[in-house]
């Protein structure tokens, strides 16, 4: 999918890391997913799961071109959403 990239959702891209590139969390087995697989888990579409991440309601980080999110964190983010309602 354009923009999700070639990482392996159980892969968040550390171990080589490019220079100059932001660093993610220091943990090299951290369990990422890419929005396609956020959108498929939520129901929800794929763009939608993109405004999320650049409104920055969703965490999430950028590896060059290619957004990825947590798992833990999406988790934290789905037991927020559900204390505010």
């Amino acid at each position: 999918m354009a923009g999700d990239g070639g990482l392996a959702s159980s892969d968040c891209g550390l171990a080589g890391g490019s220079r100059g590139a932001k660093r993610a969390p220091a943990a090299q087995d951290l369990e990422c997913l890419r929005p396609h697989e956020v959108a498929a888990k939520l129901k929800i579409s794929r763009e939608h799961v993109l405004r999320l991440l650049r409104a920055k309601k969703l965490p999430g980080f950028k590896m060059g071109r290619v957004w990825l999110i947590q798992r833990r964190e999406l988790e934290e983010y789905l037991r927020r959403l559900a204390g505010a309602v």
